[in-house]
């Protein structure tokens, strides 16, 4: 496939950089999903990824150069470019994301319920002592936890799961 060329941003040291339709296709892919990432909730506002923003924007500015105009739209309001979804092409970034955030969802549940086990079964251990484990000893028994939650969570899901209410219990 014969590579387009775009108009180029020049640096000083004048890199240039040429990108065939099925490439542009790719970085749009990829900027849609660093943006879910860093900007999920809030476009552009946080002014430590401006940065990161302006740089999408240019890069999504030449959607229209690279044949590319069922990927990208301009919002007629703010002349932001956004990523244009649409229900008649299978969009794999939409599966890539899910899978990512269904990944986030366990292994976060796994750590973190393993961190607050230890730290129960340390605080009961000790009995008040204040005593530090070895940081050996303490690193294992953090794994053998993460392993058992995360062996229940691959055989079981959330169906053995249950949070306490307070309120239902009573305050003991």
């Amino acid at each position: 496939m014969p590579r387009a060329v775009f108009p180029t941003y020049k640096r000083p040291y004048g890199m240039k950089i040429d990108f065939t339709q099925a490439e542009y296709r790719s970085l749009v892919d990829l900027l849609s999903l660093s943006g879910c990432m860093l900007e999920g909730y809030g476009r552009g506002e946080d002014p430590n990824k401006a940065a990161c923003f302006q740089l999408e924007q240019k890069l999504l500015s030449y959607a229209e150069d690279a044949d590319c105009r069922d990927l990208v739209e301009r919002d007629a309001e703010t002349g932001t470019y956004l990523r244009k979804w649409s229900k008649d092409r299978r969009e794999d970034i939409v599966s890539w994301l899910d899978q990512y955030h269904d990944d986030c969802f366990w292994q976060e549940l796994i750590i973190r319920m393993a961190f607050r086990d230890f730290r129960s079964l340390q605080a009961v251990e000790e009995g008040g002592k204040g005593t530090q484990p070895e940081e050996e000893a303490e690193s294992g028994r953090l794994g053998d936890l993460e392993k058992h939650y995360e062996e229940e969570f691959v055989v079981n899901g959330l169906d053995n799961l249950v949070l306490r209410n307070k309120a239902a219990e009573g305050m003991n």
